[in-house]
């Protein structure tokens, strides 16, 4: 018995002392204190499963990891003035951080200033096929490539989360996705980022999705980055449908193409119905674009896609032509039906027409949703909030606008549900001095607001993304634009709407008493 117990405590012994074994710990330093002077030389040197801690310096060099897993992390990763001291500088000379084809899958990047990149694809990180680690609080700054100035995901799926890209460029008359390039059947999923001043020469000012491809963006603020062509904060095309969650588009602008905040292309030539299909659309909820600029289509511009709109606000961007807040255009045989609930528009800029919606030879369907306070040519009235080519918006009981709230709709265009008396925000959108917070209003319900319990809750969708976080997907979406518990009652205003038990508002923002 003896015997037994002591051949297990032994088989214990080695069995740990395998385990460190396995799991060493490396540090790096540019002087003579730590076991290497490069990140590289500890690189070759590690096994899987092992750890790298760097600390602060600037590391002059471009690195490769490739058939290992490894963490490879600052010091103290959560530490912005720790990841600002840790530099690995490029210099100019290639791709700062290579992951290739084999990298391991539990391989972590966590940390890091990447800058001095220049690059064909992945000026400072270039993510290979296989490569499904994690990159985790780097700060992407200050590199250049034809594609994916900041990094170049290549099919793979790794996660990033808490990275922020900034003066990331895209160069070149073909270059997409200033700060991150998504491309070739990726469907990464990029978290609580921010991508800050970018810029592509063609498209994808702060990212671009190119390929077959489900991407997630969650929590994520697209700023003042711009596009030569189309998509100044994000631009997605060529059978790419990314799902949008929870971001936010501010100040973004792009040129000829189109689309300030969001472009997207969706499958040309084919048919897509009428409904939304998440393997064939792209899905945003409670997003909002705010003060960005372009051609056509300020905000977003979506062409052959019945892209799925969900809680979102778009408020105070400008087109130069068309679609102030949304354009909504067609390609090849493939119109757009874009599907809009719960959605507000106010405060938008066409130069010619639809300072809040646009439809080109397509149209948009509207549920629950305010459009009010736009502007185009015309001035502000109904053709102003709602345009499109076909008239669509204009015939009486038209069956794409329901429970809304338009500025200029009358008892003439009847329509179910539907109101023309101002909604009541806190604060309207200003339309000047676009780059300025506080033109872009508060966008909430005012007390006695002709808005409030007047919507149809049957029109909520289910809570796909579980934004909610209670694990039940099939259970209608219960978060508004400012995660405020959707359907909440207000005893002093009558319901006008339809539901049972407590009836939704119309709009992005749910009235809620303080």
């Amino acid at each position: 018995m003896v015997s037994n117990k002591r051949t297990a405590l032994i088989f214990l012994i080695l069995l740990w002392g395998t385990s460190l074994a396995f799991c060493d710990e490396l540090t790096v330093n540019t002087n003579e204190s730590a076991d290497y002077r490069t990140i590289q030389a500890a690189i070759d040197a590690a096994g899987s499963g092992d750890t790298i801690v760097v600390n602060p310096g600037c590391y002059q060099e471009c690195i490769i990891v490739t058939g290992k897993s490894v963490t490879l992390r600052s010091s103290n990763p959560t530490d912005e003035t720790v990841v600002a001291k840790t530099i690995i500088d490029g210099s100019g000379l290639g791709t700062v951080v290579t992951f290739g084809p084999d990298a391991g899958t539990d391989t972590l990047l966590s940390g890091f200033t990447i800058t001095g990149g220049k690059a064909n694809l992945g000026g400072g990180i270039s993510c290979g096929p296989e490569m499904t680690g994690r990159i985790e609080n780097c700060l992407i700054k200050d590199n250049s490539a034809t594609g994916g100035g900041g990094i170049y995901i290549n099919g793979g799926n790794p996660l990033l989360t808490n990275c922020k890209f900034e003066n990331n460029q895209a160069e070149l008359s073909s270059g997409n996705g200033g700060g991150l390039l998504i491309a070739n059947g990726s469907s990464s999923v990029v978290s609580k980022c921010t991508f800050v001043g970018n810029r592509a020469n063609n498209s994808g000012g702060g990212s671009a999705c190119l390929g077959p491809g489900k991407p997630k963006f969650v929590d994520c603020v697209f700023q003042d980055n711009s596009a030569g062509f189309a998509g100044g904060g994000l631009n997605s095309s060529q059978n790419c449908n990314p799902a949008l969650l929870g971001c936010s588009f501010i100040a973004n602008s792009a040129k000829s193409g189109g689309g300030g905040g969001w472009h997207h292309t969706g499958r040309a030539n084919d048919d897509n119905g009428d409904e939304f299909d998440r393997d064939l659309d792209p899905a945003i909820f409670n997003c909002s674009f705010k003060g960005n600029t372009a051609s056509t289509g300020g905000g977003v511009k979506v062409v052959a896609t019945n892209a799925l709109f969900v809680n979102c606000l778009f408020a105070a961007n400008r087109a130069v032509y068309t679609g102030g807040g949304l354009l909504s255009s067609w390609q090849g045989t493939s119109g757009s039906q874009p599907q809009l609930i719960n959605c507000t528009f106010a405060g938008n800029l066409a130069g010619s027409f639809g300072g809040g919606i646009s439809s080109n030879n397509s149209r948009a369907t509207l549920r629950n949703c305010i459009v009010w306070g736009n502007r185009d040519s015309s001035g502000e009235g109904f053709s102003a909030q709602l345009h499109d080519s076909s008239k669509v918006y204009h015939q009486q009981d038209s069956s794409e606008i329901k429970f809304c709230c338009v500025q200029g709709w009358t008892a003439t265009q009847n329509g179910l549900g539907n109101l023309g008396k101002d909604p009541m925000f806190v604060r309207s959108p200003g339309l000047v001095g676009l780059s300025d917070e506080d033109s872009y209003g508060d966008l909430k319900l005012r007390p006695g607001s002709p808005c409030i319990d007047a919507a149809k809750s049957d029109y909520l969708p289910p809570d796909i993304f579980d934004l909610d976080e209670d694990g039940d997907t099939d259970a209608t979406i219960a978060l508004d634009i400012n995660n405020k518990i959707r359907c909440s009652d207000d005893p002093d205003t009558p319901d006008t709407g339809q539901g049972n038990g407590p009836i939704v508002d119309i709009g992005a923002c749910e009235f809620v008493l303080e």
